[in-house]
């Protein structure tokens, strides 16, 4: 659930931070804190060290019904502490 932006493909130009499951740590979603229910990822700036946390928005299957694509984007929480995270999106592929 805690991931370092180490681990992502940082794409600035279309506001997209790419990784693979596998680069990542073995809990890969969770319940944010403070969010009740909703899930996603907490990513740790590997430079600053602040966090931001990300919510799941979409969830891509393929053909076996088996989750290709998750899809995060920042939470009112991210943007209202960090608002250079508008229009940022999280893509984990699953390989």
């Amino acid at each position: 659930m805690f991931h370092s932006t180490r681990h992502f493909l940082v794409d600035g130009q279309s506001k997209v931070m790419l990784a693979n499951r596998s680069d990542l740590s073995p809990k890969l979603i969770g319940f944010l804190p403070g969010e009740g229910t909703r899930q996603g990822v907490v990513l740790i700036n590997h430079k600053t060290h602040k966090s931001a946390p990300f919510v799941l928005d979409h969830n891509f299957v393929n053909n076996e019904l088996v989750t290709s694509v998750w899809e995060f984007k920042p939470t009112e929480e991210a943007l209202v502490a960090t608002p250079g995270l508008k229009g940022w999106v999280v893509r984990v592929y699953n390989d």
